[in-house]
């Protein structure tokens, strides 16, 4: 008995200790409410309302310190998400979490990053004389008096670790960041490579790799040959899908935007709509402020550490991104002898560079990155040092300056769609689809990259030869040959990461979605004749597959479903109306029913590593369509037995296997499943692993309607059991009627805030799961009336 009590004094001792730490830690790092701070630096006295979502609302008498508050109030709510961002795109993110996340900044070193982001800052920072100079010295300026005068933020604690000063070279580094996370060659070529090489030409017809003629394209109004090789680098495929797992940050991966002329629109003035789609992660990537100078009126969405908003609007225009995806990265298989390339018939002395990364635990790994013409070799990212093949990567984000700072301060600053068209020839990399509409009537999109020239037998989806230089890049095309639409016929334009129509006659290469999400979004806005924000926020949130349905009356095609429960399934499956609401079940058992159909199909020949990176990938996801309609696939037939399968015989064998793994998880009463229950949405932050720190990190779990490539994407992997956690999907959603300007309609996945202790860390998540929306407010006296905060910034 004495043993007893004195555990429960000892247990209730730990408790007490355990809840005093937590209190401390949260009086420590909660927002403050001070009403008044000096900021070193300002000219005159500058306002910060903050209303009852946290977003500020910047009122000051220059844009200079308009920029010096927006890098202050930024760092007050996002400090720590900054510093992860910049140390990604660095390379330096060892330096935080230690010798898990090595591979990473390994990654980015070897791929030219840092120092692309170097150059950069020294080549258009070293002088502070043009107007985006001066205002984005003066964020970066904001964020240092920030991190100067305020308490560090709680992970900083938990680390043991001080935040360092912020230099003008960051916004750069998050730049990098940003355009790596768009680029899917290294996630799709090497495996393109290794089923055409190792496998076969009939085992790669099965797939979609390039844009297939049943694909929606994207209106403008403006067969490749390989060569063979028994290498296999496949390995590279499977590295990165696995450094990136290990990377708990935002990584961009599709979009979806319409924009509706005054001919369509019920108000008779532009509609503008943009939800960019972006891993889930807590905080949530975008930043929304709103400033006015005497100059100067901008809502925007910031990324945390760059000065300028890549989506946002003034009173008199709006611009959004969906991500193009044309093809920017090309790999070569080398000849290395020694520190020498061959290269066009001689040998050529490779660049050598000296890299070292650090981790927080004292590790320190020295590297020699060697870069051919074609750009750096790449092996060096590999666990499995026995690969033979010396790939090299290029990439047209290195090949040019980094002008996206400029970009994004000129479309703020145009009064005019001529002016905003200006500065998009300057966007290299990463590709993206940017949409307009305008105050005027105006409304557009324009395919913003460097697009590649390439010789007509290249196939740029396979590892090339690099010894020979008769598979390099010859040039790229001029700005205005990219596909764009401006002031469409049709009285609308959209995007949603599905390929354009042909320019021309030429096809642009990428890695594009197969165009669902575009089919539908075509469909519903053609088929009404006046539309208004009311019903684009119901189209904002459709989450009904025109595809999906028809994949599974293919799956379910001579299967027999022999005991009572498979023929509930089997009949709930064949009458699904492809719609992902919260309530339904069906499509448990499609996703089901998919995954055990590429397992058996596709892993007897590719291994398990490489199946586990395809299913991982948007190569798979396209191809769905055509792979379950080809008869004669190779894939069908499984080599591990001595027979030769079938579709049917593999269809079948994928069948019992859904029913028995539903049975088994779920019960056998079909009416008990609900979508809700295994498909949900947790924002995880970067320290969210951690044991105890994850509930107080994390946001969610939340029940989410929403699937796989519809208009309401909530994205997921289906080799998760039966199990289907969202992984990514709208970082915001955007409504904006040019007649109402100052009331339009936004949403925030989590929260304004990246403080766990602040009332805006997570006032959102529960609003955006379930579809709801709130206002961008611009208009002062409503501003007034809902301020919950407010902050004077004296000089």
């Amino acid at each position: 008995m004495r043993f007893i009590k004195i555990l429960l004094i000892a247990v209730l001792a730990l408790c007490v200790i355990g809840l005093s730490a937590f209190l401390y830690i949260k009086q420590a790092h909660s927002p403050t409410t001070d009403a008044e701070y000096q900021l070193i630096g300002l000219d005159s006295e500058a306002t910060v309302r903050f209303d009852e979502f946290g977003i500020p609302h910047i009122y000051a008498e220059n844009d200079q310190d308009a920029w010096r508050a927006m890098g202050y109030v930024h760092a007050r709510d996002r400090l720590f998400q900054m510093d992860v961002l910049r140390r990604v795109g660095g390379g330096r993110l060892a330096e935080l979490f230690g010798d898990d996340v090595l591979k990473i900044d390994r990654l980015f070193r070897t791929l030219g990053t840092e120092e692309s982001a170097q150059q950069a800052a020294q080549e258009f920072m070293s002088s502070q004389t043009e107007e985006w100079q001066i205002q984005a010295q003066a964020y970066v300026d904001g964020i240092n008096a920030y991190r100067a005068n305020n308490p560090k933020p709680v992970e900083y604690t938990i680390l043991g670790l001080e935040p360092e000063p912020f230099e003008v070279v960051d916004m750069y580094r998050v730049v990098g960041y940003m355009s790596f996370s768009f680029a899917m060659a290294l996630k799709t070529d090497p495996l393109v490579d290794k089923i055409l090489h190792k496998l076969g030409k009939g085992y790669l017809e099965s797939f979609s790799v390039h844009s297939e003629d049943w694909h929606p394209r994207m209106p403008s109004n403006n067969l490749d040959t390989t060569r063979i090789d028994s290498a296999d680098a496949s390995m590279l495929t499977a590295s990165v899908h696995q450094a990136l797992n290990s990377l708990q940050i935002p990584l961009f991966e599709g979009s979806n935007s319409w924009v509706i002329g005054s001919q369509k629109s019920k108000s008779g003035k532009v509609l503008f709509a943009n939800d960019t789609h972006i891993n889930y992660a807590q905080p949530s990537v975008w930043y929304e402020a709103h400033i006015e100078t005497p100059t100067t009126r901008l809502y925007g969405n910031f990324l945390a550490g760059f000065p300028y908003p890549l989506v946002g609007h003034t009173n008199r225009h709006s611009w959004g991104l969906t991500m193009f995806e044309n093809d920017d990265m090309d790999l070569y298989r080398e000849k290395i002898d020694g520190e020498n390339v061959m290269y066009k018939g001689a040998l050529t002395t490779m660049n050598s560079r000296l890299e070292k990364v650090k981790s927080s635990s004292g590790k320190e790994i020295e590297f020699t990155v060697l870069t051919t013409p074609h750009g750096p070799i790449i092996n060096g990212i590999l666990d499995d040092k026995t690969i033979s093949d010396s790939i090299s990567c290029f990439w047209t984000f290195r090949e040019f300056p980094l002008k996206v700072v400029q970009v994004a301060h000129g479309f703020q600053a145009a009064k005019t769609m001529e002016e905003f068209k200006i500065v998009l020839p300057d966007l290299a990399a990463p590709g993206l689809n940017v949409m307009y509409g305008d105050a005027d009537g105006n409304y557009a999109w324009w395919g913003t990259a460097k697009i590649l020239k390439r010789p007509e037998h290249v196939n740029p989806k396979t590892i090339l030869n690099g010894s020979t230089g008769d598979d390099d890049p010859v040039g790229y095309y001029d700005f205005d040959e990219n596909p764009r639409s401006v002031n469409d016929e049709r009285d609308f334009v959209h995007s949603a990461n599905n390929a354009p129509e042909d320019v021309n006659g030429r096809y642009v290469y990428g890695y594009y979605y197969a165009g669902q999400r575009s089919e539908q979004i075509m469909k519903k806005i053609s088929a009404e004749p006046l539309w208004d924000t009311e019903m684009m926020k119901t189209m904002a949130l459709d989450d009904e597959s025109p595809w999906y349905p028809t994949n599974a009356k293919i799956m379910l095609e001579n299967v027999t479903a022999n005991l009572d429960f498979e023929q509930q399934m089997f009949k709930s499956l064949n009458e699904w109306d492809g719609k992902h609401s919260l309530d339904q079940h069906a499509s448990i058992i499609y996703y089901q029913m998919l995954y055990q159909t590429l397992k058996r199909a596709l892993k007897d020949d590719l291994g398990e590593d490489d199946f586990n990176a395809i299913i991982h990938t948007l190569f798979y996801l396209r191809s769905v369509p055509k792979f379950l309609k080809t008869e004669n696939n190779p894939w069908w037939d499984d080599k591990t037995t001595e027979a030769i399968e079938t579709k049917s015989q593999i269809l079948q064998m994928a069948f019992e296997a859904t029913a028995s793994a539903l049975s088994k998880e779920l019960g056998n009463d079909l009416t008990a499943w609900k979508w809700s229950d295994v498909h949900q949405l947790t924002h995880e932050h970067p320290m969210g692993k951690v044991p105890v720190l994850g509930g107080m990190l994390n946001v969610g779990p939340l029940k989410i309607a929403g699937g796989e490539e519809v208009i309401n994407k909530q994205s997921f992997w289906v080799d998760n059991g039966v199990n289907y956690p969202v992984k990514s999907g709208p970082a915001m959603r955007i409504l904006i009627d040019f007649n109402d300007v100052e009331n339009a309609l936004s949403i925030n996945p989590t929260g304004q805030s990246g403080n766990p202790f602040s009332a805006h860390y997570q006032d959102q998540a529960e609003m955006f799961a379930s579809g709801q929306w709130r206002k961008m407010r611009m208009n002062k006296a409503d501003i007034e009336a809902n301020t919950e905060q407010m902050m004077v910034l004296k000089p």
